[in-house]
C-alpha cells in the first residue's frame, strides 16, 4: 500500500503555529521526506535548521542536538554542506569543552576543506581555539585554510593575516621554551616553516618578534620613552613580554596570551577619548567601569557582529593583564587594584546574562588563576560554570504566536516604550536603531538580515557573521 504524497503546504503552516517542542518533531519529520532543491531555497530552510540549532543548543539537551546534527548530514548532506558555519561552530565549543580531541577535528573537517564560505564562523573557531591553547589544532587548521582564504574572492584582502600569525606565535612559543631549556633556537628553521604562510616577504616584522622575544624588557621610564616616540613598537614589546610572562608563570599559551591582548588593546583603542588625555603608559591603560560595560555591552548585544567568546575573553582576561602591567611597573598600584575592583563586579553581570551556557566559556578556567584572584574564588566560579553543562531546559511548549508577541512587549516594555507602541513592528524598529543596542529578550534570536526568518526563536548560542581583516601585527 503506498503512503499518501507528503504535504509541504501544510506543513508549513503547522509549523509556523507550532511550539518549539512541536517544531522540533516537524523537523525531523520533514527531513525524512525528499526535498527539492527550489522548495529548499523557497522556505529557507537553512534558517528553519539553523533557529532550531538555536534552540537546541540553548537547551543544553546535547543528546538532541547532536541526534539533529546526524538526521541532517545522514539525509540531506547538501543542506547540511551549506549551513555548515552555524552547526559545527556549536560542536567545536562541545568537544573543546569536553576535551575531545578527535572528534573536534572532525568537527573542523568542513572549516579546513571548504573554509570560504565559513570565514567569519572560521575567525570565531580561531578565536576559542586560541582561548583553550588548543595550539597544535589551531596551528593545523590555519595552515590548512591560510591558501584558500588568500585566494578567495568572496573574502576580504587580508583577512588571512590573521590566520598566519596562529602557526607563528606557537612556533615563537615553541622558541621561546628553547631558550629557557638553555637550548640554541633555530631561527632560519623557524623562518622556513613559516615561508608558506606569507610571511617571508615581511622580514622586519620577524626580525622585530625575534628581537622583543630575546632581549630583556626595557625599564618603565624607557617604556614611556617609546610608548610616546612609537605607539605600535610599545604595543607589540608589551604584548611579547605578556606572553612570555604568563607562559613562565601561568603555563598559558602564547596564542591565549595575544588573544586576551588583541581583545584589550582593541577596547583601549575604541574609547572616545582625547589623544591629549593618553599621554603615558599608565593613562593609556586607566579607563572606568562604564566605558568597559558599554563596550563589553555593544560586543555581546551587536545586531550583525555578536561576540561573546571575545567579550569573556576580555573581561577574565583583564586581570592576568594588569597583574603582568603592575609588576613591571607601568601601571600603579591604585589604578591595578581598581581595575581588579571593576573586573570583579562586570564578571557578576556578565555571568547573569549568560546563566544557561557559561559552560561555554569555560576556557577561562583552564587557565591557572591570575594572582589578582583567591583560589577558593576561582574554584567556586569554576564549578557554577561547569554545573550550566549539567542542566537541561526543555524546549517550550507556548505557541510560537503568543510567545513571539510576549517576547516583543517585553523588549519593548525594557525600552520604555507606551503599551500602545508596543507592537512587534516597534520593537523591530527600536531594536535596529542606531547608536545604542538595547538588551535582546529572551530567546529572540537575532540574525544577520541577509537571511529571512520563519519564526522568532534566539538562545543565547545565536551564530552570527561578520567581516574580518586583521594585520599580522598591530
Amino acid at each position: 500500500m503506498s503512503r499518501s504524497p507528503f504535504d509541504f503546504d501544510q506543513w508549513h503552516s503547522e509549523y509556523l503555529q507550532a511550539s518549539s517542542r512541536q517544531a522540533h518533531q516537524l523537523i525531523l519529520t520533514l527531513l525524512e521526506q525528499p526535498l527539492s532543491v527550489d522548495w529548499v531555497e523557497e522556505m529557507d530552510l537553512g534558517m528553519i535548521l539553523v533557529e532550531m540549532r538555536d534552540e537546541l543548543a540553548s537547551s543544553n539537551d546535547f543528546p538532541a542536538f547532536l541526534h539533529f546534527l546526524d538526521v541532517i548530514r545522514d539525509r540531506h548532506p547538501e543542506i547540511y554542506a551549506a549551513e555548515y558555519p552555524y552547526f559545527d561552530t556549536f560542536l567545536v565549543d562541545y568537544y573543546l569543552y569536553r576535551d575531545e580531541p578527535e572528534h573536534l577535528r572532525q568537527a573542523l573537517s568542513n572549516f579546513r576543506h571548504n573554509p570560504a564560505i565559513g570565514v567569519e564562523p572560521l575567525f570565531e573557531v580561531c578565536e576559542i581555539l586560541c582561548l583553550y591553547g588548543a595550539n597544535e589544532i589551531a596551528s593545523e587548521l590555519c595552515r590548512a585554510t591560510y591558501e584558500p582564504i588568500r585566494k578567495s574572492s568572496d573574502v576580504i584582502r587580508g583577512a588571512e593575516d590573521e590566520l598566519s600569525r596562529v602557526p607563528l606565535y606557537v612556533s615563537l612559543e615553541t622558541a621561546y621554551c628553547q631558550q629557557q631549556s638553555g637550548e640554541t633556537v633555530d631561527w632560519q628553521a623557524l623562518e622556513a616553516e613559516l615561508q608558506p604562510l606569507g610571511l617571508s616577504g615581511k622580514p622586519q616584522v620577524l626580525a622585530d618578534l625575534r628581537r622583543d622575544l630575546t632581549a630583556p624588557l626595557p625599564r618603565p621610564d624607557e617604556l614611556s620613552v617609546e610608548f610616546q616616540n612609537d605607539l605600535a613598537q610599545f604595543l607589540r614589546r608589551l604584548a611579547m613580554a605578556a606572553c612570555c610572562h604568563l607562559a613562565t608563570h601561568k603555563q598559558m599559551s602564547f596564542l591565549t596570551t595575544r588573544a586576551l591582548w588583541d581583545a584589550l588593546v582593541e577596547f583601549l583603542e575604541r574609547r572616545d577619548v582625547p589623544p591629549s588625555k593618553l599621554r603615558s603608559p599608565e593613562a593609556f591603560f586607566t579607563f572606568s567601569e562604564d566605558e568597559l560595560d558599554r563596550y563589553l555591552h555593544q560586543l555581546v548585544n551587536a545586531i550583525l557582529s555578536e561576540r561573546s567568546t571575545t567579550a569573556v575573553g576580555l573581561l577574565w582576561g583583564i586581570p592576568y593583564l594588569y597583574d603582568f602591567l603592575h609588576g613591571i611597573g607601568v601601571i600603579a598600584t591604585s589604578t591595578h587594584q581598581q581595575v581588579i575592583a571593576m573586573t570583579t563586579n562586570l564578571k557578576g553581570v556578565l555571568s547573569a546574562f549568560f546563566a544557561q551556557s557559561l559552560w561555554r566559556f569555560d576556557f577561562v578556567h583552564r587557565w591557572q588563576p591570575p594572582d589578582s584572584i583567591e583560589l577558593a574564588t576561582f574554584q567556586a566560579e569554576a564549578a557554577r560554570f561547569r554545573d550550566t553543562f549539567e542542566h537541561t531546559y526543555p524546549l517550550s511548549d507556548e505557541p510560537a504566536a503568543e510567545r513571539q508577541e510576549r517576547q516583543l512587549n517585553d523588549w519593548a516594555a525594557s525600552l520604555d516604550l507606551p503599551t500602545s507602541e508596543r507592537s512587534p513592528a516597534t520593537a523591530r524598529a527600536a531594536a535596529q536603531s542606531p547608536p545604542v543596542i538595547p538588551d535582546p529578550p529572551p530567546r529572540l534570536r537575532t540574525k544577520s538580515p541577509s537571511r529571512k526568518s520563519h519564526r522568532l526563536s534566539s538562545p543565547p548560542n545565536s551564530v552570527r557573521r561578520r567581516k574580518s581583516g586583521v594585520e599580522v601585527e598591530r
